[in-house]
């Protein structure tokens, strides 16, 4: 019973464990291939949302085998336990039936001997009545032979010394025979008194014996209470074992349909990844085209700024010949006066030219901000992008670099350019300041 007990317990444990690892198999696989797929997916807002989903229900299903486990490593106590009591209950059973084997062969020994050792103790009781008889039968007789010779030595003559020395040597005869049936009765006695302590030996064995048996019959009695209550705690846990084994069962087969739910979970978020990946490419093909548009269009408006900062120079040189033409006109005042014709002219069509130059910097700085508005939608169309798909966040980080190279450019221009007008009202103040001096 306890062996069949053994094996049924072994075995319900061995598949416990083998459907535990086989789950824990399983889970680390699942675990494997989302991470892959979340590797390998790009970072889209609904591939986010799914992989969130599907992270939260394998950490559902993690947390799920986990407890399994937990429970797995808290039965294997209360099983080493179990396997524990069951091994000492059955070394106790065998201990006691050996035991019990052993005084049983003991009591038909025992009982032998106490019929024996009754056997002699009646024989030395029947010797013993025997030897007081005898003794007695000879005592009598010892008696009356006295009492026979008292008479006849009272009877006889003085002169009958020959009767008197026959009945001293009838008396040490008798003396003799005295003394020899007290050394018998010693005996006897001695032979009794070793036979009484022997009877009591064997009485106090046999008694021994039968509290040892009675003793050995109250263990037997004991030890068939503790494995009767043994046997119905291995019956309470044995239903407590397929009761949890019925639970595991249900977990299991409500894994089994999560995980089946996961994978087709897992299969739906691979299919819209690849989606997405194919639309990410789309789009970065577009991102792409849209760049070499943005690129040339800022070559083109560097291009035209650097014509800008020609003219720019043109002019720079132009009012340096103009200031020389004034220092030429404060030497000659007859010279400046034939000049101040042509100088009024020049002056004025540095001004247009400045207003020219003015008006492209306004038109530049429009088409510039209007490239800068249509490149806003393409950064912001970046920037989800590149929360999309962190692979591309070198290149609109470069794209946001080049865009504040071109804004710093941009207002290193407008700072030349307020200096050309600072430079060029000065140039009007002096002019106006000369015309004045002229007047007067």
């Amino acid at each position: 019973m306890e062996a069949t007990i053994r094996k049924w317990l072994r075995q319900q444990l061995l598949d416990a464990e083998e459907a535990s690892r086989s789950w824990r198999l399983r889970a680390i696989q699942v675990e494997a291939e989302l991470r892959a797929l979340q590797a390998d997916s790009p970072a889209t807002a609904d591939g986010e949302a799914d992989a969130r989903e599907g992270q939260e229900d394998m950490q559902v299903v993690l947390s799920q085998v986990l407890g399994l486990e937990k429970q797995r490593d808290a039965m294997d106590p209360w099983r080493a336990k179990l396997l524990e009591d069951v091994a000492a209950a059955k070394t106790e059973a065998e201990d006691l039936q050996r035991s019990l084997e052993e005084l049983r062969a003991r009591l038909p020994r025992a009982e032998r001997e106490a019929a024996r050792a009754g056997r002699e103790a009646k024989t030395l009781e029947e010797e013993r009545a025997q030897a007081k008889a005898a003794h007695e039968a000879r005592c009598a007789k010892a008696a009356q032979e006295i009492h026979q010779l008292l008479e006849d030595a009272g009877v006889r003559p003085a002169s009958g010394l020959l009767g008197l020395t026959q009945g001293e040597a009838a008396l040490a005869v008798f003396d003799n025979s005295v003394e020899q049936l007290d050394g018998d009765v010693k005996e006897s006695n001695e032979k009794r008194e070793e036979l009484q302590m022997r009877l009591e030996e064997l009485r106090t064995s046999h008694v021994n014996n039968i509290e040892q048996a009675k003793r050995c019959a109250r263990e037997v009695s004991g030890a068939r209470q503790a494995l009767q209550v043994r046997q119905s705690t291995i019956t309470k846990l044995q239903g407590e074992v397929s009761r949890a084994k019925a639970r595991a069962d249900r977990k299991r087969k409500q894994l089994e349909a999560h995980l089946g739910q996961s994978q087709l979970e897992l299969r739906d978020a691979q299919s819209r990844a690849e989606v997405a990946q194919e639309q990410l490419r789309k789009v970065k093909a577009q991102h792409s085209r849209q760049l070499r548009v943005v690129k040339n269009q800022t070559t083109s408006l560097t291009e035209e700024w650097d014509a800008h900062i020609r003219e720019t120079e043109a002019a720079k040189r132009e009012m340096d010949e103009l200031l020389q033409q004034e220092l030429d006109l404060r030497s000659s005042e007859q010279r400046f006066l034939q000049q101040e014709e042509d100088v009024r002219i020049q002056a004025q069509e540095a001004r247009e030219c400045l207003q020219a130059l003015e008006y492209q910097t306004e038109k530049l700085q429009d088409d510039r901000e209007a490239l800068l508005l249509a490149q806003r939608p393409l950064e912001e169309e970046h920037d989800l992008i590149q929360e999309q798909v962190k692979a591309i966040r070198g290149l609109s980080e470069a794209d946001a670099k080049k865009s504040e190279a071109m804004r710093s450019e941009a207002s290193v221009y407008r700072e030349e350019i307020a200096a050309h007008r600072l430079e060029f009202a000065a140039q009007e103040e002096e002019l106006e300041t000369l015309a004045s001096l002229e007047k007067q």
